[in-house]
């Protein structure tokens, strides 16, 4: 009896390890879950649908037949990064973010059903719906802009651009509050007609962009949205630098008279020399590069050469160092016959920017009419443009 009751014991451990498993690993999946759900009055019958609110399309999760009480039921696995999924219902929809495996609860009715709705449990969604609500108004008024009449016009627009700058106000604030938070993410992607309320090309939106891509990078880098962010951010940096040097050119062209943007610098004794003191009539070679390069004395060679050559033919070098070390530079300067300058930042000179310097070293050819011919990317074909233009 004794023996029976052993493995009868033991039957019952195995059971309850079993049992307690199958319970754990039920509930290690359960929450890996998230459940939005609620109500929708007024809908009886209605089909309501889940959708995956994507970066480039909505993708069709799940759909339910609204019960005659209005109550509904959503449950799905959990994204792996934050992100964004939509209720429909004929037509209209309500967007809203998951960050885990939460429970969210949406209660509203037919009639108002996208914007008058209740967010339970999840402070940012709530964040987005006033984002939502606050956009929807601005929408109304801009679209009741051409029925208006004519004196009340310049009155309307005023109206509407105040409530643009009350709602980017209220955008600006979410995103510094949180900038990695789905709610900053859809703050940055507010439409009116189709067109941004921020401007990825606007410097004083793009401080906006840049926090969001950069705290989307960090935390997030393998995310789809993140990727995206950040790549446009990128992008967006570079094109305002490109127009920025693009409109100093043509302020230089347009007060100069001349195709290259004026360079002031000290020489080895500190004399301030103007590339455009002595561009005026004279062919002039403007070279970027450092002392310490590789095969810098064959360079240096080659420059003298030419110098020699053309010098006595309104010739002119203008050589702009990007040294770190001033003293290594003048030592190494201090006979050449040409003029040379350096700019205390080194390597980080601004001129070297606007001209958009990547390597060293970097020449550009200056003919007499003061415009620049070309940069020169073969140093073997040097002579024979320089001869062209003489």
């Amino acid at each position: 009896m004794f023996g029976t009751n052993k493995i009868i014991n033991f039957k019952m451990k195995i059971f309850s390890l079993f049992f307690f498993s199958a319970m754990l690993l039920f509930s290690c999946r359960n929450s890996e879950k998230f459940t939005v759900e609620g109500t929708i009055a007024n809908a009886d019958g209605k089909k309501l649908y889940l959708e995956y609110n994507g970066l480039n399309n909505n993708i069709l999760i799940d759909s339910v037949k609204i019960k005659k009480d209005g109550k509904y039921h959503f449950s799905f696995k959990r994204p792996e990064f934050p992100d964004f999924y939509r209720l429909l219902l004929d037509g209209k929809y309500i967007i809203f973010g998951v960050d885990s495996t939460e429970k969210i609860t949406i209660n509203s009715q037919y009639f108002g059903f996208a914007m008058n709705y209740v967010v339970e449990n999840s402070p940012q969604n709530i964040e987005i719906q006033r984002l939502r609500q606050s956009l929807n108004a601005i929408q109304i008024l801009a679209d009741s802009l051409p029925n208006a009449p004519h004196k009340m016009i310049p009155i309307m627009r005023q109206r509407l651009e105040n409530q643009i700058a009350v709602h980017k106000d209220s955008a600006q604030f979410l995103i510094l509050k949180n900038a990695r938070s789905l709610s900053a993410y859809f703050a940055l992607y507010q439409q009116i007609n189709g067109i941004n309320l921020f401007s990825l090309y606007d410097t004083k939106d793009q401080v906006y962009y840049n926090a969001v891509a950069t705290a989307f990078h960090v935390f997030m880098p393998e995310y789809e949205r993140s990727k995206s962010l950040y790549v446009n951010a990128i992008d967006a940096i570079n094109r305002n630098r490109m127009q920025k040097s693009q409109e100093e050119w043509q302020q230089i062209q347009r007060e100069q008279g001349v195709g290259f943007i004026d360079i002031t610098l000290p020489d080895q004794k500190g004399n301030e020399k103007k590339l455009s003191g002595i561009a005026k009539g004279k062919t002039v070679l403007l070279d970027f590069s450092t002392v310490d390069m590789p095969n810098r004395t064959d360079y240096t060679f080659l420059l003298r050469d030419l110098y020699n050559k053309f010098s006595a033919r309104e010739f002119k070098i203008y050589q702009i160092s990007l040294d770190d070390n001033r003293l290594l530079w003048e030592r190494s300067t201090e006979n050449l016959p040409w003029i040379c300058v350096r700019s205390t930042d080194g390597a980080n000179n601004n001129y070297a920017n606007i001209y958009n310097v990547q390597t060293i070293p970097t020449l550009f050819l200056i003919n007499k009419k003061g415009d620049i011919v070309c940069r020169i990317t073969d140093l073997k074909n040097i002579e024979k443009l320089i001869e062209e233009n003489l």
